[in-house]
């Protein structure tokens, strides 16, 4: 059955000696590996929509109970990609493996969709910090693993002083006795990330979230969700040049 649906390319890998792989998130069909038949070929007409990071709306032969199909076209919506920026360039590929690595088939596909699409779309505002870090809180939220920001995560005190990653998130000065207090403006930018939703992304903006904010949040959610991406190791990095 052929199929329609609009979706972002998240990764694109050799297949055969012309063709190429792309691992898509579509909005309706979730996550789907495209066969792009000729695309590596100098003449191809497809090479400029086939192409990571960019947002496409394709035709595909689409089998119930498949991930896997031939691509028929993709007519290129959207370039993501800001070669000029190795920052937002190497935070489009750390969005990208933690949507690959955490997509769920039997979760909400909507949800999953809407939230990749949102970040790629607010990379382009130069937030990529807070972007990323809200992404990250939603994906939390939804495989269950998002941390304790409403209280301590041992006694619920709402007076919290530092965060335990083994504890599960915030803890106040008794049981975080052992631990260095972490600044309550900190906090409250951890906090906030888990609770802010994407319209209200400029609210992170004007309390200043940076990449202290961003790491101290994404460490703890690595660590939960058992993930280990060289992509995150190398956008670490680029904040140490």
């Amino acid at each position: 059955m052929i199929a329609k649906d609009q979706g972002i390319i998240l990764s694109l890998s050799d297949y055969r000696e012309n063709d190429a792989l792309a691992q898509v998130f579509l909005k309706d069909h979730g996550r789907y590996s495209l066969i792009a038949r000729g695309v590596k070929k100098y003449s191809s007409k497809k090479a400029y929509s086939v192409m990571p990071f960019c947002l496409d709306e394709f035709i595909f032969d689409h089998r119930e109970g498949k991930e896997m199909a031939v691509m028929q076209s993709a007519a290129l919506i959207k370039n993501y990609y800001r070669k000029e920026d190795l920052k937002q360039l190497s935070g489009l590929q750390l969005l990208s493996d933690i949507a690959l690595m955490t997509y769920d088939s039997y979760d909400n596909l909507k949800s999953q969709y809407e939230d990749i699409y949102q970040a790629f779309e607010h990379s382009l505002t130069g937030r990529l910090e807070a972007v990323i870090a809200v992404y990250i809180a939603h994906v939390a939220e939804r495989a269950g693993i998002a941390p304790m920001v409403d209280g301590c995560a041992i006694c619920h005190d709402p007076r919290v002083v530092t965060i335990s990653i083994r504890d599960g998130g915030f803890l106040c000065a008794k049981h975080g006795l052992s631990l260095n207090k972490i600044d309550p403006m900190r906090l409250k930018k951890f906090r906030l990330a888990h609770k802010v939703p994407w319209d209200y992304l400029d609210e992170m903006d004007k309390i200043g979230y940076d990449q202290t904010d961003l790491f101290l949040l994404a460490d703890f959610f690595f660590h939960h969700a058992d993930l280990k991406l060289r992509s995150y190791d190398f956008f670490k990095s680029l904040f140490q040049l």
